[in-house]
């Protein structure tokens, strides 16, 4: 009998290790470290490659940086026969695919001369949100491991950030847009150095994958910068309920358009002005002109 929790854990372990060694690649080409890639090559070399993994992943875009900037003829030799064997696979995969959906065209063009095929544009949109969320589940994973050891926290990792992604979506499903710019919000703010407390956070498991996937840009913000908006908020506030002249005649004959209140501040502009009469609420600092003003 055939173990399905043990051909699971060989898909998502086949995963893990493809986008381990794409991050690795990447990381030596810009190091400049040509020496190490060629292990990595091979690994992917043995690795049972889908048109899933390929979509889902970096690794064609690790390999084919290999093939241009790197400089030992054995290993642009090694990436180029990768790509050719990749690129044979989503041939393959292409034809077998369009077989399945022409066969199904006729099966049901023979039942109904009428009914249209649906399958293809809704397996096509399928394909393609699916495609997205492995993107958008890379680029999580990518913010997170900027500080990673070891394979035991790239592991911790991947698994983070697809629970991270799985509750975006839950939130955005209906709105691609709306999707889009909350993992871009999350993605920005995981890279910030500023924002570390994030990270330490989501791996220490003080903040739950789903509560980070809600969070908004203020609650991402650090403690500093908290501190920091509050400071400026308070500050503003301040100068906008003072009355910003002192030379002004306080009255309570007008009332603000904007609280209501009968406390105001009133001067008239310089005399070589135009004749304007200027009035600041002293309880909510509402401003404004009011010219030819005689009810004084």
């Amino acid at each position: 009998m055939i173990n399905i929790f043990s051909l699971s854990g060989l898909k998502m372990s086949d995963q893990k290790n493809i986008v381990h060694r794409a991050h690795c690649i990447e990381k030596l080409l810009s190091e400049n470290n040509f020496q190490d890639i060629e292990d990595h090559l091979k690994e992917l070399e043995d690795v049972v490659m889908t048109t899933e993994y390929l979509q889902g992943t970096e690794v064609a875009k690790a390999v084919y940086r290999v093939l241009k900037s790197c400089p030992s003829a054995e290993l642009k030799k090694k990436a180029k026969q990768l790509l050719s064997r990749w690129k044979a696979l989503y041939k393959n995969n292409y034809a077998a695919s369009s077989k399945t959906l022409l066969a199904s065209f006729e099966e049901q063009h023979t039942d109904n001369e009428d009914s249209k095929p649906p399958v293809k544009e809704a397996s096509l949109q399928q394909d393609l949100m699916r495609a997205l969320r492995c993107k958008c589940t890379d680029l999580l994973y990518k913010a997170l491991t900027g500080s990673a050891r070891d394979e035991e926290e790239t592991d911790k990792w991947l698994e983070l950030s697809k629970e991270i992604e799985e509750h975006i979506f839950a939130l955005h499903a209906k709105n691609e847009k709306k999707y889009k710019n909350c993992i871009r919000s999350k993605v920005s703010n995981l890279k910030n150095p500023k924002s570390c407390h994030l990270k330490h956070k989501l791996f220490s498991g003080t903040l739950s994958p789903k509560a980070f996937a809600e969070m908004t840009v203020m609650e991402m913000a650090s403690d500093e910068l908290k501190q920091l908006r509050a400071l400026y908020a308070q500050s503003s506030v301040r100068e906008h309920q003072l009355p910003q002249v002192i030379n002004g005649t306080q009255t309570n004959k007008i009332k603000c358009r904007r609280c209501e209140k009968f406390d105001c501040w009133v001067r008239n502009t310089n005399p070589d002005e135009q004749m304007l009469t200027y009035v600041i609420c002293n309880e909510c600092g509402e401003q404004w002109y009011h010219s030819r003003w005689i009810c004084l």
